[in-house]
């Protein structure tokens, strides 16, 4: 069963008007209302990278990046991979994107998390593009449904070829939806 509840304003029980509702739904408040930021990131940019290989053998994440653009609510940890805060599981976009440097070798974006409530790494993209030619880009955009305390490793094949470290070139970022 559905119901509408038709009012003017919104009072506090000792009369405070705390809202009005005017006739085309706008809201006025006497207040400044609080909305809390959700937790959100974009790095670009590689500037280190390390083996993760409890992840997987040949993985190698960046754990440092050239331009942090935003950290908003600590979702990217001092380790350059991101980390779901407490309070603040629920739907996560994801985008991680790598450009490769060179046509010797193949370019590959892998991104790993890692499953808090299992204690285990889970691949959730591993996307190559060939090597017939320079600068190709590769990656990803996905939703996921995420816990707290599980992480995200975005990274590389290490026998391939090694992302550039120009800013513009790779991005990794995350953010609430």
């Amino acid at each position: 069963m559905t119901s509408i509840l038709k009012v003017d304003s919104i009072a506090q029980s000792n009369g405070t008007t705390a809202a009005t509702i005017a006739s085309d739904g706008a809201i006025t408040t006497t207040k400044t209302v609080t909305v809390t930021a959700r937790p959100a990131f974009t790095v670009v940019g590689r500037s280190t990278s390390t083996s993760l290989t409890a992840a997987h053998a040949n993985f190698d994440y960046i754990n440092a990046w050239h331009t942090t653009r935003l950290n908003q609510g600590s979702l990217l940890n001092a380790g350059g991979y991101a980390e779901i805060p407490a309070g603040q599981a629920g739907l996560y976009d994801i985008t991680w994107l790598v450009h490769g440097i060179n046509s010797a070798t193949h370019t590959s974006a892998l991104l790993y998390m890692y499953d808090a409530s299992a204690s285990a790494y889970v691949c959730i993209v591993n996307a190559f593009a060939a090597s017939d030619y320079s600068n190709y880009t590769t990656g990803t955009h996905l939703v996921l449904d995420v816990d707290v305390g599980d992480q995200f490793y975005a990274g590389f094949d290490d026998r391939y070829g090694v992302p550039s470290t120009e800013s513009f070139r790779n991005m990794f970022s995350m953010y609430k939806i």
